[in-house]
């Protein structure tokens, strides 16, 4: 098999580089130190380093003090001020400095949040990005812990600047490097206490570098094609906020190991409707919700000034008292698309020798509460997801229905890894 070798790389090309991203608290940061230290790892001798660290690293050179600890906007923007320049400045940094260390191990980057971070790395042939996920909730309870008097609002617009939400291109762009990863790490239990969760998150990690040091030795399950299904769909989404994919397959009757396609679907417009980026050169929701705040220059109901973006804790108002007025202009109903579940489901429903009875659903994204009725409605039985979604009632409406073992979060190779870790 012919290998592509780029000899002006400052690492040496046969190490190992494994690249981690994912929300915050989602346990990155423990993925990574479990792999370096963990004896069953020894072998692959990994060292870690940190584009957070680089990034803090900069703003003390700049600044002549360490950043404030519990404030993530000031490194935020402060991260958005380095990019502006060089989107990828935080990976050549620290590859710098791991050039400087003359560093002979396996290699460990942590932090990656920007896609242009991704784009950098993926110039060396052996670069393996490693998406570690845990849902809203469980993330927000770990952040409680570290931070006592963190409100849920504000580690929810925290979190939603990281994954990109309203960021420039050289923001936080999380979600969109998660879409990116090879592997996807689910570590919504807890593995400190826990021994049988902490040997399962062994086991994913175990195979996962089997599969990167021997390419070809296991077939791809039939969980793995079916989400690929749903990321290969995805590529046709025109959205500019998120490209989000779904399939539908069934099981083979007598064929345990393969899944009939049924159809797929992505977040689109529908047939004969321009999409936002021809009509208006933007996202139509944010265009709405941007016209309403520039109008909003002061709370609602105290009158009291606002910034931008807005926010309760600038006037100190509580989010009951300002919801009723600026959460419409957070929902859906302005989206033009249709959702990836949506379109897979008219789509295997056109064809009326197509009965979804019993078949299962694949999407890159959970389903929001809109196509979670509709997933019930139309009897899929089974749904597996790879990204959660923070709505809790789209959760529990399909858990009352579909029974809580039948939704699923996905754990496996995905769709840019996928022929170069499954070729034989």
């Amino acid at each position: 098999m012919f290998k592509w070798y780029i000899f002006y790389m400052p690492i040496k090309n046969d190490a190992l580089i494994v690249g981690i991203t994912g929300p915050v608290f989602s346990g990155g940061s423990e993925i990574a130190k479990i792999l370096s230290t963990e004896g069953i790892f020894q072998a692959y001798n990994f060292k870690v380093y940190s584009l957070s660290s680089t990034l803090k690293k900069k703003y003390k050179e700049k600044y002549g003090v360490d950043p404030p600890i519990d404030n993530r906007t000031a490194l935020q923007d402060f991260g958005n001020e380095l990019r502006k320049t060089d989107k990828s400045i935080l990976v050549k940094e620290t590859l710098t400095e791991i050039e400087k260390a003359g560093i002979e191990n396996n290699i460990i980057i942590d932090s990656i949040r920007n896609t242009h971070e991704v784009y950098e790395l993926r110039k060396y042939s052996n670069f393996f990005l490693f998406a570690v996920n845990a849902s809203f909730d469980i993330r927000f309870e770990r952040a409680s812990e570290k931070h006592k008097d963190l409100s849920k609002h504000k580690f929810k617009l925290d979190d939603d600047r990281d994954s990109g939400i309203d960021e420039p291109e050289e923001g936080q762009k999380v979600q969109n490097c998660v879409d990116l990863a090879d592997f996807i790490i689910i570590n919504n239990e807890d593995i400190k206490k826990r021994v049988d969760n902490y040997n399962e998150l062994i086991t994913q990690l175990k195979g996962f570098l089997k599969l990167v040091d021997n390419p070809g030795s296991r077939y791809p399950s039939a969980l793995e094609i079916g989400m690929n299904y749903a990321y290969c769909a995805s590529t046709m989404s025109r959205c500019i906020q998120r490209a989000v994919g779904a399939a539908i397959t069934k099981p083979i009757k007598k064929n345990v190991r393969e899944e009939q396609i049924i159809a797929i679907g992505c977040n689109n417009v529908p047939n004969g409707v321009k999409d936002c980026i021809s009509m208006y050169g933007q996202c139509y929701r944010k265009l709405m919700k941007e016209t309403y705040f520039d109008k909003l220059n002061k709370c609602p109901s105290c009158g009291e000034a606002l910034g931008i973006p807005i926010s309760h804790d600038a006037c100190g108002c509580t989010e009951n008292m300002m919801k009723h007025h600026y959460y419409p202009y957070k929902n859906l109903d302005y989206c033009q698309a249709l959702h990836a579940e949506e379109n897979a489901i008219l789509q295997a429903l056109r064809s009326t020798s197509s009965v979804l009875d019993d078949s299962i659903l694949y999407t890159s994204t959970f389903p929001c509460l809109l196509c979670a009725k509709k997933i019930i409605q139309t009897g899929i039985s089974k749904i597996f997801y790879a990204e959660p979604y923070p709505v809790k009632e789209s959760l529990e409406i399909l858990k009352n229905s579909l029974g809580e073992n039948n939704i699923i979060p996905f754990a496996g190779v995905k769709s840019l890894a996928f022929y170069r870790l499954f070729r034989h």
